[in-house]
């Protein structure tokens, strides 16, 4: 029997038996076209999460509205992964998602946003127009928390060199990593809604958010918009150590101006590598030294999937 019909007749046989209530959400998952035992798959918002069985997993009593759902399951030291983005529910229904697994990365522990933790970085900058290059520094740490919009976000201290310095609202979780704006000084500018990346991203499959940024000191909303994909895993060499890294690949929209950036991150360990492309300007950082709870700061953390050879940068 072909496995779409055989799905099929899986679903059918669920409500005709009685097995799904009023609103449920059934996720049927498959790698290499067969039913897969054993994978996560989590429903957020709220972060629930249940295991396939004959490659279903069923959530009893949903609460009608818009979920995103991610599946994941390591395979020989490999993470496959699956999202489907969007998905709506509404009262008095039994609705059945059906994902493919593929190569993924994990993205809350790729942020790891634990208090104290801390990251410094060499960084070099170029001015397109003249040419000059220029050497310095930055420093992140986690300093405390703030909530906003009802959501607590960890507070990121960044100072540069020559002093300058700002902070970062993030939030790393169950349900992904989120950014939700920055403070310079006494000016606050917020992300509504924020911006956030699933808690799996599979390979090569884009994730589009759209945002407005507002800044309280009266300046005007501008539109921002964004996507990030993973594109693949990269072994990085920098003066902190050789890592094995996921490529994430972002694109910035920010009113009329376009900003391009790669960003190479690691499991436990944080930011790794950067190289940001935009009018006028190119930067790049890369990590130094790093103090994460719970962590040896040693060379060498696991990536899911993969490693190919990638540029170390500089």
């Amino acid at each position: 029997m072909k496995l779409r019909t055989l799905l099929l007749v899986f679903a059918a046989l669920g409500m005709l038996c009685g097995l799904a209530s009023a609103t449920d959400l059934e996720c049927i998952v498959t790698r290499g076209g067969s039913l897969e035992d054993g994978v996560q798959v989590t429903l957020c918002p709220g972060g629930v999460t249940k295991t396939t069985t004959g490659g279903m997993a069923l959530f009893a009593t949903v609460a009608p509205g818009e979920y995103t759902v991610t599946a994941q399951k390591t395979i020989g030291g490999t993470l496959y992964g699956a999202l489907e983005e969007g998905v709506s529910v509404v009262a008095n229904s039994h609705v059945v998602v059906n994902v493919e697994l593929t190569e993924a990365v994990y993205i809350p522990s790729c942020f790891p946003l634990a208090l104290n933790n801390q990251w410094l970085y060499g960084t070099w900058n170029k001015e397109t127009a003249t040419g000059t290059v220029s050497k310095g520094s930055r420093t992140e740490k986690v300093v405390g928390t703030h909530v906003i919009a009802g959501d607590t976000a960890q507070v990121i201290q960044v100072t540069e060199s020559g002093g300058t310095g700002w902070s970062q609202y993030q939030a790393s979780g169950r349900c992904g990593w989120a950014y939700y704006g920055e403070m310079t000084g006494p000016v606050t500018k917020l992300f509504d809604p924020c911006l956030r990346i699933p808690r799996v991203l599979p390979l090569n499959q884009p994730v589009a958010m759209q945002t407005t940024v507002k800044s309280s000191d009266g300046s005007p909303d501008i539109p921002m918009k964004a996507q990030v994909v993973f594109a693949g895993s990269e072994t990085i060499t920098v003066p902190a150590g050789t890592f094995a890294c996921a490529r994430l690949d972002i694109k910035l929209r920010t009113g009329h101006e376009d900003n391009a950036m790669s960003m190479w991150v690691a499991p436990n360990v944080g930011t790794v590598q950067v190289h940001e492309v935009k009018p006028g300007k190119e930067h790049r950082r890369q990590l130094e030294q790093y103090s994460v709870r719970g962590v040896r700061p040693l060379p060498g953390p696991i990536i899911p999937g993969p490693v190919r050879p990638g540029r170390g940068g500089g």
